[in-house]
């Protein structure tokens, strides 16, 4: 028990004490993330008439752009539902197996016949291994160009999980991880900012604390770039880990949708195999296990 004027002076003042560094500390950490953004180090527009353009429009942040339902461009048509694909009913038929992917213009196909695609060829290949307890395969192409896997995780959230896919491909590309553009439409113009990577030096030797506190906190990050550090010292990439966290939110949301549904039908499984000519789609086991 606290006894004494003294003492209750003392606690009360430890207390302010306490509580006024909180309180700078998250105002500290407040103004450094209204000061940490993207460093843009070069920018490129293109006009309405851009081919890219007519196959986009705007839409609301993170996205910053999709594709239109409805429209043709060339050999590439989107359909009713916003991706590059056949016409198909939203509703999924009975027994039917649903792979939905994900990607940017690879995925896409951009310059390529829709049966030249990836996902189409994927379809095909998995349809000719379909057991006979499925009525239909269907691969439906998400790819938007230059989408991020941030992009990518709120078009799902957005639009494909309304899809109910069974099984969710991300077509992955080297400038996904740590994507030094952004690209998005303003008014009758289609936006790319180069960005500058936001590489953060851990200058304390990059162990398991420096890199989470280093991953939390915006105001450590802007005091590790103002240390000393050796040139050789491991560097922490936030891009990287915005993607990361991007791709995580997929797959956390596509295992609740499934979850909510109950289990599905599952493609057959075996261990991953090394691609080689010929030999077709390997699996990579039951996506609903």
């Amino acid at each position: 028990m606290i006894r004494g004027p003294g003492v209750k002076r003392t606690v009360a003042a430890a207390l302010a004490l306490g509580v006024s560094i909180a309180l700078a500390f998250a105002l500290a950490e407040g103004l450094a993330r209204l000061a940490e953004r993207p460093r843009v180090i070069g920018t490129m527009t293109f006009p309405s008439s851009n081919d890219a353009y007519r196959l986009h429009r705007p839409a609301p942040a993170p996205l910053g752009y999709e594709l239109v339902p409805g429209v043709t461009f060339g050999d590439v048509h989107i359909n009713a539902h916003g991706v590059r694909d056949l016409e198909r009913p939203l509703a999924k038929p009975i027994g039917a197996f649903r792979v939905l992917v994900l990607g940017d213009s690879v995925t896409l196909g951009a310059g390529l016949p829709l049966e030249s695609t990836y996902p189409k060829v994927m379809e095909r290949a998995l349809d000719g291994r379909r057991p006979g307890t499925m009525s239909a395969i269907e691969v439906w192409n998400a790819g938007v160009i230059g989408y991020n896997a941030a992009q990518e995780a709120a078009w799902f959230e957005r639009h494909g999980a309304a899809l109910a896919p069974d099984l969710v491909v991300i077509g992955f590309c080297l400038n996904d991880f740590g994507a030094s553009e952004t690209q998005r439409l303003e008014g009758d113009h289609w936006r790319v900012d180069f960005v500058a990577p936001e590489l953060v030096p851990l200058a304390l030797g990059g162990g398991a604390a420096e890199r989470a506190l280093a991953t939390r906190s915006a105001l450590a990050r802007r005091l590790l770039r103002a240390l000393p550090h050796d040139p050789g010292a491991p560097l922490l990439d936030r891009l990287d880990q915005a993607n990361g966290a991007a791709y995580a939110a997929i797959a956390a949301r596509a295992r609740e949708r499934r979850a909510a549904r109950g289990r599905r039908p599952s493609l057959p499984g075996r261990r991953p195999t090394r691609p080689r000519a010929g030999r077709g789609i390997g699996w990579w086991g039951s996506p609903a296990s």
